[in-house]
């Protein structure tokens, strides 16, 4: 579901050319952190901190997310933004560990998104990666993007909220080194105006849809 949400929201970014002829943008401030939490019955340290490390003798990793101070432009086109990066430190031939059950996630990482304008509003977002065995860490459950609330930059516009649709997500943390946190950044329509472009959007598939039967 979280992902089919974030392809509407980019679709409609995306689409916004549509819904308003005119463009617009507004400058943002964005600081973001992240916490790491570990899983019960894991060998893992540092819980509650931005940074942990994980496994035991030979096989040891520090995993590290460093968050920013950014501005950014909120207009009603999507544009890419990064919200920080995961840096890991890892012991040669590195494999994240696995807990006895080896299907569930093995660390949960609470991002904060924290604006300062043009609203000053701080959104959480907790994901839960797994399942360990690799030299690699997939996001295995999770929100794909985060909104804020947002002024209308003008009359007439009737762009209300910030979303922030994660990309590439699910996301993948490499072993070793650095991974970028990246995401879409813009403004949506008021819910009223949003249905009309999903409407839009809809009727546009279905008449290509048609074409493509003839």
């Amino acid at each position: 579901m979280k992902i089919v949400s974030a392809g509407v929201f980019a679709a409609l970014l995306l689409s916004a050319e549509v819904a308003r002829a005119d463009s617009f943008g507004i400058d943002g401030a964005l600081s973001t952190g992240g916490l790491f939490f570990c899983r019960p019955t894991l060998a893992c340290s540092g819980t509650g901190t931005n940074s942990v490390m994980l496994g035991s003798g030979s096989n040891t990793a520090t995993l590290t997310f460093h968050g920013l101070d950014t501005t950014v432009v909120i207009s009603n086109v999507a544009r890419p933004v990064t919200l920080g990066h995961f840096e890991v430190t890892s012991s040669p031939g590195f494999t994240f560990p696995t807990r006895p059950n080896p299907n569930v996630p093995i660390l949960n990482f609470q991002l904060t998104l924290h604006h300062t304008a043009p609203i000053d509003d701080t959104n959480r977002v907790g994901w839960q990666f797994g399942p360990g065995g690799k030299p690699d860490l997939q996001l295995m459950i999770g929100q794909s993007y985060a909104t804020f609330p947002f002024p209308n930059p003008s009359p007439g516009h009737n762009y209300d909220r910030v979303v922030y649709s994660f990309n590439p997500y699910p996301l993948r943390i490499s072993g070793s080194g650095l991974t970028d946190l990246t995401a879409n950044v813009g403004a949506i329509p008021e819910p009223a105006t949003m249905l009309l472009v999903g409407g839009g959007l809809v009727g546009a598939i279905a008449r290509r849809r048609r074409k493509v039967a003839a």
